[in-house]
């Protein structure tokens, strides 16, 4: 499992290379504990949860984050009506960041989040993460 997101993640930081300071790469494997909460606590379909895997680019600016998701959408299948523009529309508790769904060579599915630092910090350890 970690295999396959570290994968994803070197084909990524090779697309991105050009881009100064080198972006932020983060990889994780939903825990067996959150996808049963999805199944069972949101009624989802196991082939319904999209997010077992996932991959967080963190760059400077916007701009760099609309560039990077033009670059995961042509290194990756987008699967439709998965796309999420939280910088042009921030949730309420002012979270930001760009979701997409995408599909692997692997015939994978994966969610990719781009933000930018501050959207990062602010998510983490701000307004956002104590929503």
């Amino acid at each position: 499992r970690d295999a396959f997101i570290e994968s994803i993640k070197q084909r990524i930081r090779e697309r991105i290379s050009d881009i100064k300071p080198e972006p932020i790469i983060e990889g994780r494997v939903k825990s067996i504990y959150s996808i049963y909460k999805k199944v069972y606590v949101k009624n989802k379909r196991f082939d319904e949860i999209y997010d077992i895997y996932a991959v967080r680019v963190i760059v400077q600016s916007v701009i760099e984050c609309y560039n990077v998701l033009g670059i995961i959408h042509d290194m990756f299948r987008p699967i439709p009506y998965r796309f999420k523009d939280y910088i042009a529309t921030p949730k309420p508790n002012r979270y930001q960041s760009l979701h997409t769904t995408v599909i692997g060579r692997e015939g994978i599915p994966f969610e990719v989040q781009i933000r930018t630092v501050e959207m990062h910090n602010t998510a983490q350890y701000g307004v956002a993460a104590h929503w």
